[in-house]
Formats: structure tokens, C-alpha cells, sequence
């Protein structure tokens, strides 16, 4: 199971919605703010290493881990 506060998961529903949006739209992803960058990053860093993964290519590469 995946826990995730209200922030995050307010951002990350925000950037699939998105996604979403400007592929069926064919126009260019709207800039997040660096923070909910880094948030949606460590997100689905997780959801990788929780499938088997190493998670992002940072994690995977040893110059960084999201905890």
C-alpha cells in the first residue's frame, strides 16, 4: 500500500491531469514549481523501487536517494 499526504498527492494527480491534458491537446507540459518537482520525482522514484526497480536514474546511479 501506498501512503501519501494530501500535498503530494494533490501534485501528483495535478501532473497526471496535466499530462493527460497537453498529450491530447498535442501542446508542451506546463513548468511545475521546483518543489512539486521534486516532490512528483521522489513519487515516482518510489513507485519504481516498490515495483522491483532502482527507481530514478540519480537513485540508480548512486548520486542520490529519495527517501
Amino acid at each position: 500500500m501506498l501512503r501519501l499526504n494530501r500535498e503530494t498527492t494533490t501534485v501528483l494527480r495535478d501532473h497526471l491531469y496535466m499530462l493527460g491534458e497537453h498529450f491530447a491537446a498535442g501542446t508542451p507540459m506546463v513548468q511545475f514549481p521546483p518543489e512539486d518537482e521534486e516532490r512528483f520525482a521522489k513519487v515516482t522514484c518510489g513507485l519504481d523501487k516498490a515495483l522491483g526497480g532502482r527507481g530514478c536514474l540519480a537513485c540508480a546511479m548512486g548520486g542520490h536517494s529519495h527517501r
